[in-house]
């Protein structure tokens, strides 16, 4: 896709001149002083493997959301469409795992960790939602009962696959989609009873479906358990805090420019490896310091100011791009290295470039 979108901008750069934008301005700021900060790690091999992965990766994701899709509606509806196309393609493996395997432990599907298959769930839930919602409150109803049910088998997944942080971030973007709709739409009925039929259907399909896999409860209410009876019970969340504590006491030990790219690990004591603190803010803390975490809140400043919740509403496809990145950031803020945040600098870029280009994206 990168090529592609290179030749794409170079195309359509005579009708825009966005490159010089402040949003990709303080984004080549930040991600340069990222970059640049490998000079001082302590680190040897990881900086290098983290410097390449975002700058192959996270970077190119950024601006070809920015420069590229968010230039035009129908890229933008074929997007969402390859997100869904995606998530029914793994929804499909989930469920063969689920059925040859069992839901008794944390399942890896495709070759992949269960937190993605968690957001990659959780990204096509959000769209099923966010379309079967708007078709709902304006009363075109021809698909709205394929995409409340296929809504609530992906639901079923995402209790399921193993991952406390997709769901919880799935469910927090999801309550506040409702809770919007609710307070800024013409009929409040609307999405309150939208709400009630989606919960009416995933609790009937998750009854049968527990009966069908001989299954009781849910993975996510099992594995939720210890966290709520005492935080000490559980061994993931102890772990956490931990590395939460240690990001801290590097940010302290090296408050302007931080460890450099990849410096945490070694820090913490878990050599020259791949990790990270679990937290996208204490990441950027511990490994660029404040110079670092400054620019990354400039940065996430200038994408969301002058965003206004009467266009976002009038559009399911602003409302899906919003709701992924609220998903993807609340993620970030719980897991992912830096350079695997890619959804949410992808997901921001869009809603960035869609407000600064204030496209007219009427219900697709």
């Amino acid at each position: 896709m990168i090529p592609w979108a290179v030749v794409l901008y170079v195309r359509e750069r005579d009708r825009s001149n966005r490159f010089w934008s402040k949003e990709v301005l303080f984004f080549v700021a930040m991600a340069g002083w990222f970059l640049l900060s490998t000079l001082w790690s302590s680190s040897h091999s990881y900086k290098i493997q983290k410097a390449l992965c975002f700058s192959f990766y996270t970077i190119p994701a950024f601006l070809m959301g920015y420069l590229v899709i968010s230039n035009n509606c129908e890229r933008l509806v074929r997007l969402l469409q390859s997100l869904l196309i995606f998530a029914l393609i793994v929804f499909a493996e989930t469920f063969r795992v689920f059925y040859v395997k069992g839901m008794g432990s944390i399942q890896d599907i495709m070759g992949t960790n269960y937190l993605v298959t968690g957001q990659t769930l959780g990204v096509g839930l959000i769209v099923l939602i966010v379309y079967s919602l708007h078709r709902f409150v304006d009363a075109n109803r021809k698909t709205l009962g394929l995409e409340i049910v296929l809504g609530s088998l992906f639901f079923y997944g995402l209790i399921n696959i193993g991952g406390r942080g997709p769901f919880a971030a799935c469910a927090i973007s999801t309550l506040v989609l409702y809770a919007v709709f609710c307070r800024y739409s013409n009929a409040v009925k609307n999405p309150l009873l939208h709400l009630v039929l989606f919960s009416t259907v995933t609790f009937v399909l998750c009854v049968g479906l527990n009966y069908l896999f001989h299954q009781q409860g849910s993975h996510f209410a099992n594995r939720m358990m210890p966290l709520l009876n005492s935080i000490k019970a559980d061994g993931s969340a102890m772990e956490r805090l931990e590395f939460y504590q240690s990001a801290i006491k590097a940010f302290v030990a090296n408050p302007v420019v931080g460890l450099g790219f990849g410096g945490w690990p070694v820090y913490h004591g878990l050599s020259d490896i791949s990790y990270h603190p679990h937290n996208i803010f204490l990441e950027i803390m511990a490994e660029t310091g404040m110079v670092g975490l400054l620019l990354f809140v400039a940065f996430l400043t200038v994408c969301v100011q002058g965003l206004s919740l009467g266009p976002i509403l009038s559009s399911p496809l602003l409302v899906a791009a919003c709701l992924i990145t609220l998903f993807a950031f609340m993620n970030a803020c719980k897991t992912g290295d830096l350079h695997d945040n890619m959804l949410f600098f992808f997901a921001l870029s869009l809603v960035a470039g869609l407000k600064r280009n204030s496209i007219s994206i009427k219900v697709v």
